[in-house]
């Protein structure tokens, strides 16, 4: 495990992870380098993966091959934009070799120097007819607990 992480996990507080499990959307938590470091049931049962296999993978292995080019693109956009909601559709790898089509709503925490510290990431199964289900009320219930929740 690579220190950095390690520290991270360090730093964490029980209410972060609290965060990540109280959502009734998929959630995750991921280091700098969008390594998993906690997710919830909901992503759990979303995929098809128990919850200790989705922690430790990289963010990558849960998106459609055809579809790597844009969260690496979307990776970088979102880098330096701290506790700012950016959405995208994105197909969520299963467990059972099957996608699912879903709104990926990520935020970061920046360190006081300027570099990302961590990820925050809401996935919903797009059920909607325009492709669209995701709430800003629930954006904005995430960001009010994750702007009060003591990180490091």
């Amino acid at each position: 495990m690579a220190e950095s992480r390690r520290e991270l996990e360090r730093a964490l507080s029980p209410l972060s992870e609290w965060l990540v499990d109280a959502f009734p959307d998929g959630s995750i938590l991921t280091d700098c380098s969008f390594k998993i470091i906690h997710c919830n049931r909901a992503l759990a049962e979303l995929t098809g993966f128990h919850q200790n296999e989705l922690e430790g993978l990289e963010l990558d292995r849960l998106v459609s091959d055809s579809q790597s080019h844009i969260l690496e693109s979307l990776k970088k956009k979102i880098q330096f934009r701290n506790r700012k909601w950016v959405h995208q559709s994105l197909h969520l790898k299963c467990r059972n070799g099957t996608t699912v089509p879903c709104t990926f709503s990520f935020t970061s925490k920046v360190s006081e120097e300027g570099h990302p510290d961590h990820y925050y990431i809401i996935v919903r199964e797009r059920i909607t007819a325009n492709g669209h289900n995701y709430s800003n009320s629930t954006d904005t219930t995430f960001q009010l607990l994750l702007d009060n929740i003591p990180l490091a």
